[in-house]
């Protein structure tokens, strides 16, 4: 008897039907990040409000806002707390926060999203963390301390102590989430080398000196795609896509610059540090692609045309989708456990109906 067949059973009400493969647009997602999280949308009036530095004048998208230009749930549009950004507004599904690091996503976003991942309102959650862990002092001590030849990272035991606990932080803000709701499906992501955008190359441009600090950032990598693959979860390789932009030189049909800028041909905003529209876009395709993957959800991915006509460029007339495949990362389950899982479902199904039953009687 073939599996969808025992995925429809018949009640003494009615059908109850199991849908697997819903459209993702039908549901809601999550985030966990930084300021490649959150909303570039919101830079220009955060900006104003708060005197920060600008590098959006407003027409830069990251991919939770590609996201939701493109119809996906990324909650009801909210104030954010006035503690953190006063007078903002933002999808409040997006706990992205500009400067975060690692421990700030169990010690503060899991908080912001605990009322929505307790009562299971979110399908899936996307948690992109870890990028400002490297962003500075950490990675100039490793690059410097790697002009002695005898260093070596991951034997260094401040090296290894401190990567040890940006795991071991990212790993806790999984563990929050889960002990609010242990069914919450999530999306990891690995965590880029931010020494190599534009504006941290040059002051890392010794190869073998920075070689160190991307050994150290993927042994992190490495063991956050073992949690990931403990829980069955998607991984966005974010370390991958942010060595992508060197090599993307065209994008629907329009040239790319490898730099920072206001314009769409700019991978970078300003600050020649934050991805700019393309570079988003493709994120916002991965996030789709890794949950099609792992929780076979239909999605609409965006055209490489919609993605660079947001970015405000005149791509090609003929429709393109890049191919992000190879930036999502995901260890299925055993057959076995598949099928365990299958009959925990038939299993609740039955329960259903009983129930049903029981209510009609009364």
């Amino acid at each position: 008897m073939r599996l969808w067949y025992l995925l429809s059973l018949s009640c003494a009400l009615g059908w109850v039907n199991v849908v697997l493969g819903a459209p993702l647009s039908e549901q809601s997602i999550g985030a966990y990040g930084d300021s490649m999280t959150m909303q570039y949308s919101l830079w220009v009036p955060l900006a104003t409000a708060n005197g920060y530095t600008l590098y959006s004048n407003g027409t830069q998208f990251n991919w939770a806002d590609q996201l939701v230009k493109a119809g996906y749930n990324l909650g009801p549009v909210a104030p954010f707390p006035s503690s953190l950004f006063n007078g903002a507004t933002y999808n409040s599904y997006d706990a992205g926060i500009v400067g975060a690091q690692s421990s700030d996503v169990v010690n503060t976003e899991v908080g912001l999203l605990q009322p929505v991942v307790a009562a299971g309102d979110l399908h899936v959650l996307v948690d992109i963390i870890g990028a400002n862990d490297f962003n500075g002092t950490a990675s100039k001590t490793i690059y410097n301390d790697a002009a002695n030849k005898s260093y070596n990272p991951l034997t260094d035991p401040t090296t290894v102590a401190y990567a040890k606990n940006v795991y071991n932080t990212i790993a806790a803000g999984v563990t929050a989430t889960l002990a609010e709701n242990p069914n919450q499906k999530m999306i990891l992501a690995t965590i880029p080398d931010p020494t190599q955008t534009p504006s941290e190359k040059g002051s890392y441009s010794n190869v073998a000196q920075h070689a160190a600090v991307a050994k150290v950032i993927q042994s992190v990598n490495a063991q956050i795609i073992s949690l990931a693959a403990a829980h069955h979860f998607p991984v966005i390789d974010m370390y991958a896509i942010g060595n992508l932009a060197p090599s993307l030189t065209t994008f629907a049909g329009v040239n790319m610059l490898n730099a920072g800028g206001t314009s769409g041909n700019d991978l970078f905003l300003s600050d020649s540090f934050h991805p700019g529209n393309v570079l988003q876009g493709i994120i916002a395709n991965t996030v789709l692609q890794a949950d099609h993957v792992a929780y076979g959800d239909s999605v609409n991915p965006i055209s490489d045309q919609q993605i660079a006509t947001w970015a405000g460029l005149t791509p090609n007339a003929s429709t393109s989708y890049f191919n992000v495949n190879p930036f999502v990362i995901y260890a299925a389950p055993e057959p076995s456990t598949l099928a365990l899982a299958g009959l925990g479902t038939i299993g609740g199904l039955l329960v259903a109906c009983a129930r049903r039953r029981q209510a009609a009687r009364r």
